[in-house]
């Protein structure tokens, strides 16, 4: 259990400064894994919400590929990332 709150200041710190820094391709990443964490150590509630936080993010950065196939690429590899097996 320590293990994983080690894991979860470190991503929370990582998130916090890619969100200071804007950068969104970093932060919807971040998000992506503290959800797994989350959902992993069994908090459904935290996980949905940075699991949303992560879809929000790549839904507004496929909004600004120009061509579609490469923005399709995009979403369908970014949200694969976020399912669980």
């Amino acid at each position: 259990m320590q293990r994983l709150e080690e894991a979860r200041a470190f991503l929370v710190a990582g998130r916090d400064k890619a969100l200071q820094e804007r950068e969104r391709f970093l932060l919807w990443r971040f998000h992506a894994t503290l959800g797994r964490l989350y959902r992993t150590a069994g908090s459904s509630e935290s996980a949905d919400q940075e699991l949303s936080a992560a879809r929000a993010l790549i839904g507004e950065m496929a909004a600004t590929i120009a061509d579609d196939v490469l923005k399709e690429c995009f979403r369908h590899r970014a949200f694969a990332t976020l399912s669980f097996s």
